[in-house]
């Protein structure tokens, strides 16, 4: 799904991010997202970081390191929160 705060308020986005994740437990289906949205991100950290809804998700953020190459960097569930609470920016 990309961009998939368009169109939510992101107050209701635990609710989305709840609902979209029992679903694809229950049809055991993976979902990858992409946004440019911290907003977004800071809304949805709390319900992603819950270890009984979103044990086996991850952010995955593209930076570059001290070399100046760019890399993957990947944030398990259990870090979103104080992962977002870095302010980085999101493009």
């Amino acid at each position: 799904m990309d961009e998939i705060e368009s169109g939510f308020y992101y107050k209701d986005m635990p609710g989305v991010w709840t609902a979209l994740v029992k679903l694809c437990i229950s049809e055991k289906v993976q979902l990858v997202v992409s946004t440019h949205s911290y907003e977004f991100l800071k809304a949805s950290a709390s319900v992603l970081a819950e270890e009984t809804v979103a044990k086996d998700s991850q952010l995955m953020r593209s930076e570059f390191d001290a070399k100046g190459e760019r890399v993957i960097k990947k944030i398990p569930a259990h870090s979103f929160e104080s992962a977002t609470s870095l302010d980085f920016e999101v493009r």
